[in-house]
């Protein structure tokens, strides 16, 4: 892998580009800031370094709001809707993700630890799922079954290609750290079949592009959901929403 110094240089010096072809499927794994930075009880290195190492990683990862239900409306909409609290909010109206990759003839699911059944509208469960950190449960127009238990993503393995174009994937709060049970399977997969995995969450979180159309290395440049979410868009041909619409998509990581 090459230094940090080196692949910064690389990175500010490479003429942007997007791949020739769109991922097969794009999996977003979102962590909140105490899984971003848990490390192996041991002292050793923790299955997200490890995969965080294997991919791009950006060194200067921000969020857009200061709740983590701010954060995940920037990344699904465009837009935080002004919140400032992570209180269940009533549903939402407006441009988001899921609804333009409907509109375009592709799929989106999210998948969410803590969640019993699929189409659950309410605000939370007792085994920890929050509609703050499933936005796609916030839109009315939106269908109900987008909102999906975490065990059907792991269902899916090991043929993912039954997947949503794009997943968003919420392993929990706390101590949920990306098991390597839940991603690796799918970055397996990904490797001989051009699926993407973007692992992401909080303000101060880590954020990292996984797949075999990557180039690995540490990137020193600005990264916020707003970028994240205009990248996607330009993966498959979606016109950006919201403050996407001033975001350059990421252009600089591609094979």
């Amino acid at each position: 892998m090459r230094s940090p110094g080196s692949s910064s240089l690389a990175a500010a010096n490479a003429a942007p580009t997007l791949p020739s072809a769109a991922p097969s499927h794009v999996v977003v794994v979102v962590l909140d800031r105490a899984a971003s930075t848990k490390r192996a009880a041991a002292g050793g290195e923790s299955y997200l370094d490890a995969l965080i190492a294997s991919g791009a990683a950006f060194d200067r990862s921000v969020g857009a709001g200061h709740v983590p239900q701010a954060d995940l409306l920037a990344l699904f909409s465009g837009s935080t809707h002004r919140l400032s609290s992570d209180a269940c909010q009533s549903p939402f109206d407006g441009p988001n993700l899921a609804q333009q990759l409907i509109d375009a003839g592709k799929s989106f699911s999210g998948f969410s630890a803590g969640l019993e059944s699929a189409a659950y509208r309410g605000c939370a469960t007792a085994r920890g799922y929050r509609r703050s950190l499933a936005p796609w449960a916030n839109y009315r127009a939106l269908p109900p079954e987008l909102n999906q238990p975490l065990a059907a993503f792991t269902l899916a393995a090991p043929d993912f290609a039954a997947l949503p174009t794009v997943s968003f994937v919420v392993p929990g709060a706390g101590d949920h750290a990306p098991r390597r049970a839940l991603v690796d399977p799918f970055v397996r997969w990904a490797q001989q079949h051009d699926g993407l995995l973007i692992v992401t969450g909080e303000d101060g979180a880590p954020t990292a592009f996984v797949g075999p159309m990557i180039k690995p290395g540490r990137y020193a440049e600005h990264v916020d959901p707003y970028r994240l979410l205009r990248t996607i868009e330009d993966l498959y041909g979606l016109p950006p929403i919201g403050m996407a619409v001033a975001r350059a998509p990421i252009s600089d990581v591609w094979n």
